[in-house]
């Protein structure tokens, strides 16, 4: 609230049902009279039960600065040492990845891309200002954004991996909570391929 009242542009997007207690609380309200955009995304109702699936949420995680810095990943906002108390897990640990340059764009027009679906206001980025990230053609990295859900093809992120993996020379890091090959699928052939090449992997939980 403090960055929109010295004059910079906010806007908010979160899922109606996973935040549904903070649409219910005066956040909202004071939020907006701040000036911050808050979007309710994905409004669950009665009528809509019966017209779109409930399953489908809204989650993804980002942070755009200034069409040069975001952040992705599974940050909550939430301290981990009081979430979920009483469930008898130990504290909630999430990664978030920081990223400098064009990647910020790119994670720029899938925000919008959500953002005209629900308000039907087309807030596409600027291009990025080259002049800005000197850096990125000596760094060496590359940086691929995946988005997914309705409207993407099923197999995108599956077709992303199978290629980073057969273009993998010396090291396979591989991050997610959602992986798990079968047993005789391409994936698997292509990780023992790479081992066998002399990549190192790890599957990092």
């Amino acid at each position: 609230m403090a960055a929109a009242r010295r004059g910079i542009h906010c806007r908010l997007m979160l899922d109606s049902a996973g935040s549904v207690a903070f649409f219910r609380s005066p956040w909202a309200a004071m939020m907006r009279n701040a000036g911050i955009e808050v979007v309710e995304a994905l409004k669950v109702n009665l009528m809509r039960v019966f017209l779109r699936r409930m399953d489908l949420r809204q989650h993804r995680k980002m942070v755009m600065i200034d069409n040069y810095i975001a952040y992705t990943g599974s940050m909550n906002m939430v301290d981990p040492r009081f979430f979920k108390q009483d469930a008898g897990v130990g504290q909630w640990v999430d990664l978030m990845a920081r990223m400098e340059g064009p990647v910020a764009t790119a994670m720029g027009i899938v925000y919008s891309c959500d953002w005209e679906i629900e308000t039907g206001k087309r807030i596409l980025p600027p291009p990025p200002d080259v002049n800005i990230m000197p850096f990125e053609q000596a760094s060496g990295h590359t940086i691929h954004t995946i988005a997914s859900g309705p409207g993407f093809p099923e197999d995108l992120i599956h077709q992303a991996l199978l290629t980073a993996t057969y273009a993998a020379r010396e090291y396979l890091i591989m991050t997610t909570p959602y992986f798990r090959p079968q047993r005789r699928s391409a994936a698997r052939y292509l990780y023992r391929c790479a081992a066998r090449r002399g990549c190192q992997y790890y599957p990092a939980p």
